[in-house]
């Protein structure tokens, strides 16, 4: 998505979440979903302070792109995008932003991982899945069946080989992902 959008011409900065992706950290962890957007402000902020035009980097992520490394990217209008748990964190980035100053012109959600119970009806499970996760933080859970996801032959032969994809996430990312947006009454 990030290579389609910037062949296009728009000024693209991607981040990998702390354990997802090329990036350090235990796979699949996180002990609060706020450390995950701590780190994507962090990220906006230091791209914030670079240059408006890119022409000065050493090297570019992908040598096709180079070619809109003149645009001056900061007078553009700035969206985020997140994808699944990006969502989320996309989400908790708009919070994080304003109380920093910074505006954006949208956010695009996609597939967002956003899921609401009533928690007065699950109040035993609440407390059996949070003090679970106290006690073993990152005990792995599986992830969606992927042929559950898509039926596609090529987008599951693709997901099947990725070899930084996701196989599990910790019971903290999923409780974590559970108490962001829970609005039943």
């Amino acid at each position: 998505m990030g290579r389609t959008l910037a062949m296009a011409g728009y000024a693209v900065f991607m981040v990998d979440h702390q354990g997802h992706g090329l990036s350090d950290g235990e796979r699949m962890f996180a002990h609060h979903i706020d450390h995950l957007a701590e780190d994507s402000l962090e990220f906006v902020q230091h791209v914030l302070r670079l240059p408006g035009s890119l022409t000065t980097l050493k090297h570019p992520v992908d040598d096709d792109l180079d070619a809109h490394a003149d645009v001056d990217w900061k007078t553009l209008p700035r969206f985020v995008l997140g994808h699944s748990i990006g969502g989320v964190l996309a989400l908790r980035l708009m919070e994080l932003s304003r109380k920093q100053g910074i505006e954006w012109n949208g956010v695009v959600l996609s597939s967002a991982a956003i899921y609401c119970f009533k928690p007065a009806k699950y109040k035993l499970g609440e407390r059996a899945l949070s003090l679970f996760g106290r006690v073993f933080p990152s005990f792995a859970m599986p992830v969606l069946d992927f042929y559950d996801v898509s039926h596609e032959r090529e987008v599951l032969r693709r997901k099947l080989r990725d070899p930084i994809g996701m196989n599990a996430s910790s019971i903290e990312l999923h409780w974590a992902l559970g108490l962001f947006l829970c609005a039943s009454p």
